[in-house]
């Protein structure tokens, strides 16, 4: 029985919401009106497409004023939208395209002013007249919610991450290498540090003997001059004088030098 005064009330009052139906049937609440009209279905929505027609064909005599988009909720204007892209569905097929109850639907749109079911086709095109204003709007508030996280430095100067990406590529990866290889390249070294190190002292040694030479020459240390002997050069005058292969001026020449 209530279930039938449901759908009288509902065909009685096409443009009600269910808050507004669950209110003119006695002990009956939104849930049970919502589930009555999804179960034997809305009487109204066969004469929705008619009063809407009938709605836009009769002019209007008084100018109405329509909200602008960023005057509503966020959930208001997802509700708007679907009505616009979606201008003959009824409350229940909107609730299911957004994914909420028929309740949630009609509560949302009669929060609105100036919103009229009848003419919800109407409504929905004045608010969103404007596409490019409605994405300015939604952009802004995206812009408002969202913290800057990132820092100028991360955008402008990427090297940093460049230099730590390059870094493991020129890292010698020793952990790829066994110990008997390490061990070996280790003897190998080793090797090579100690003839390295036999080599310098070898050469630090003759250096030494060198420098050592050096002085002596340098100090008078060494042997004599050959003609500072007197018999040496006694007779290598008298050898001069009896050679036939030397002349009489290459002998000047050899006594002026020695004398």
């Amino acid at each position: 029985m209530r279930h039938k005064q449901i759908l009288d009330v509902a065909a009685e009052n096409p443009e009600a919401s269910i808050a507004e139906l669950a209110a003119e049937v006695p002990s009956a609440t939104a849930e049970l009106v919502e589930r009555v009209l999804e179960e034997h279905g809305d009487p109204a929505e066969a004469d929705e497409t008619e009063t809407a027609a009938q709605s836009e064909s009769e002019p209007s005599t008084e100018s109405q004023s329509y909200p602008a988009p960023a005057d509503l909720s966020s959930t208001e204007r997802e509700t708007i939208r679907a009505i616009q892209k979606h201008p003959t569905a009824s409350q229940r097929d909107l609730a299911e395209k957004l994914g909420v109850t028929a309740s949630t639907v009609s509560n949302r749109v009669n929060g609105i002013d100036g919103f009229d079911w009848a003419n919800r086709e109407a409504f929905a095109n004045a608010v969103f007249s404007d596409g490019e204003a409605e994405s300015a709007t939604i952009s802004d508030e995206a812009e408002t919610q969202t913290p800057d996280t990132q820092s100028p430095e991360s955008t402008d100067n990427p090297d940093g991450a460049d230099n730590q990406a390059s870094g493991p590529d020129t890292a010698p990866d020793d952990g790829d290498r066994s110990p008997t290889e390490v061990e070996t390249a280790a003897g190998e070294v080793n090797t090579t540090l100690t003839t390295f190190q036999s080599t310098v002292e070898d050469l630090s040694a003759q250096l030494a003997e060198l420098e050592g030479q050096v002085e002596t020459v340098t100090d008078g240390g060494g042997s004599p001059e050959p003609f500072q002997e007197p018999e040496l050069v006694h007779k290598v005058v008298h050898a001069c004088m009896d050679s036939d292969k030397i002349s009489e001026e290459e002998e000047l020449r050899i006594l002026d030098s020695l004398l």
